[in-house]
């Protein structure tokens, strides 16, 4: 089972947090532009940021899927009530 959308929000701003801080350490240090994304490190918490920004995404697209699935299913009972009466 995966996750839930707030569950995944909070690790979400836990990541961005995370990368800001090291970004802004590695500015302290001089490290700007394309060698900061050579930073093995600072790769890995970006990496993180992001698959965590493609979950997100995929979960909206789930809960829209599963809101015109209940709407579709209640439009056909809908339907196969009229029917009956």
């Amino acid at each position: 089972m995966g996750t839930s959308r707030e569950t995944t929000e909070r690790q979400l701003q836990d990541a961005k947090t995370a990368l800001a801080q090291f970004t802004a350490a590695l500015k302290e240090e001089g490290v700007t532009g394309a060698a900061l994304k050579r930073n093995p490190k600072w790769r890995h918490l970006d990496a993180k940021a992001r698959q965590l920004s493609g979950r997100l995404r995929r979960i909206g697209e789930i809960e829209a899927l599963n809101e015109e699935v209940a709407s579709r299913k209640a439009a056909k009972l809908a339907g196969a009530v009229e029917e009956s009466e």
